[in-house]
């Protein structure tokens, strides 16, 4: 059994996915985070990294934010066949 602080982060992870992917269909700016009641520091953190300036940052942070997203698909792929 997982210890009690497994579950704040996995909250905080599902919310970045959560931010990443609404970053990705166009959605900008403080209404990334519409949605969660209470954001993690770290839904917060990749909003405010997306909302960078420099195209790399934003590319990077976006990148980091769908790894999960991408692995679970990739994942969900391999148990199909």
């Amino acid at each position: 059994m997982r210890g009690d602080s497994a579950v704040p982060d996995q909250r905080a992870a599902v919310e970045c996915a959560f931010v990443a992917v609404r970053y990705a269909l166009g959605v900008r700016q403080t209404f990334l985070l519409c949605g969660l009641s209470t954001p993690s520091p770290a839904a917060c953190h990749l909003a405010n990294a997306l909302g960078q300036s420099e195209r790399i940052r934003r590319a990077s942070a976006l990148a980091e934010g769908l790894k999960p997203v991408v692995e679970a698909l990739d994942r969900m792929r391999f148990n199909c066949h």
